[in-house]
C-alpha cells in the first residue's frame, strides 16, 4: 500500500464504523450546495463521468450527491443491443 491510499484509508481505521458510515450519509444526502457540487465534481474529474449523456447536466439542478447518481440519461447515451443471444444491464 503506497502512502497515498494509507492516508485515504486512515479514517477507517481511526474512527468508529458508525461514525463514518453517518458522516458519509450526512456528506451524501447533504443539500448544501457548495458541499455537494464539491462531490460531484470531484468524482466527474476522478472518474471520467461524461455529463454529456445527461439530460440535467448543471450540478445546482441536483438536490444532493446522491441525487447526482440516480441522473436521467439522454435515450441515445446507452442504447440496447438489438443481438438475439445478448444480456443487457441497466
Amino acid at each position: 500500500m503506497n502512502f497515498k491510499d494509507a492516508l485515504t484509508t486512515l479514517p477507517q481505521y481511526v474512527l468508529p464504523q458508525h461514525t463514518l458510515s453517518k458522516l458519509m450519509s450526512y456528506i451524501t444526502h447533504s443539500e448544501n450546495k457548495a458541499l455537494k457540487n464539491w462531490c460531484i465534481t470531484t468524482i466527474i474529474k476522478h472518474y471520467g463521468v461524461n455529463m454529456d449523456e445527461a439530460i440535467e447536466q448543471n450540478l445546482d439542478a441536483f438536490k444532493s450527491f446522491n441525487h447526482f447518481f440516480t441522473r436521467e440519461l439522454k435515450p441515445e447515451a446507452r442504447p440496447l443491443t438489438t443481438e438475439k443471444n445478448a444480456v443487457a444491464c441497466p
